[in-house]
């Protein structure tokens, strides 16, 4: 399910003007969305990260009606990525206009990802490519990713940010309520997070990781364990000698 949640990221190392372009085009693609489906509702700012522009935001129904199309605006907001990037998207249309004019934001070093609850859209320039952009494929794998829990929000479902610790980026994380009790115990702390994972083609960095199995908390190392640690090896041997027997088998 596309959620009621939709996220813009623009990667690498980023000027304030840029920051600034980002948001100011991404604002302008809710706009379109919800007039495009004839929906009523208010975008309300559900996340901001450090570390990349990105932004997320949630949309409020303002009636029943609007309600149930703001699925089918999460949806439409992934798609007309996805179509910029093929170059099947009409232009002339306020909503492809202007996700086009995002993604000539997007470089080699400044990847574009739009993000939904259950979807995600890279958009980077090709090698030796100049102007158009296609879609990078995002791998997905289960797998475990090691980080810092710092934005925990449960409006309407559950959802974190978890500070990934070699790199300091936000990786979002979306799981179910069952583990409501469980995050307020790991809030602010390093855990480790198995679920299904979203990673950058290039670099293999985590983007978001969907369908969390498990989140455990790792626990602080004793405060002076390194000192009771030296001397645990009584071998006096130079350390190249110690290698070099090691590398023949020794």
């Amino acid at each position: 399910m596309p959620g009621d949640r939709v996220t813009i990221r623009l990667g690498g190392e980023l000027t304030i003007d840029r920051m600034i372009q980002v948001f100011a085009q991404f604002a302008e693609v809710l706009v379109a969305l919800h007039e495009h489906q004839g929906a009523n509702v208010t975008w309300m700012l559900d996340g901001l990260e450090h570390g990349s522009a990105s932004a997320t935001a949630k949309a409020i129904p303002l009636d029943d009606r609007s309600e149930s199309r703001i699925p089918a605006m999460c949806d439409e907001y992934i798609q007309a990525a996805r179509q910029v990037a093929s170059g099947d998207a009409n232009r002339e249309q306020p909503l492809y206009a202007t996700v086009y004019r995002i993604s000539e934001l997007a470089s080699q070093d400044n990847p574009v990802t739009f993000e939904t609850d259950s979807d995600t859209v890279v958009l980077k320039l090709p090698d030796g490519a100049t102007t158009e952009t296609v879609e990078e494929q995002a791998t997905e794998s289960f797998g475990t990713v090691r980080g810092r829990v710092e934005v925990l929000s449960h409006r309407g479902s559950l959802t974190f940010n978890l500070y990934e610790l070699l790199t300091d980026r936000a990786v979002r994380c979306n799981l179910d309520e069952s583990f409501e009790d469980k995050m307020r115990e790991a809030w602010g702390h390093v855990v480790d997070v198995s679920g299904t994972i979203s990673r950058e083609a290039g670099t293999g960095r985590p983007l978001r990781i969907r369908s969390v199995e498990s989140v455990e908390i790792v626990e602080d190392g004793e405060s002076g364990a390194y000192i009771k640690a030296k001397g645990a090896l009584s071998n006096r041997e130079p350390a190249e000698a110690i290698i070099r027997k090691l590398r023949d088998g020794e």
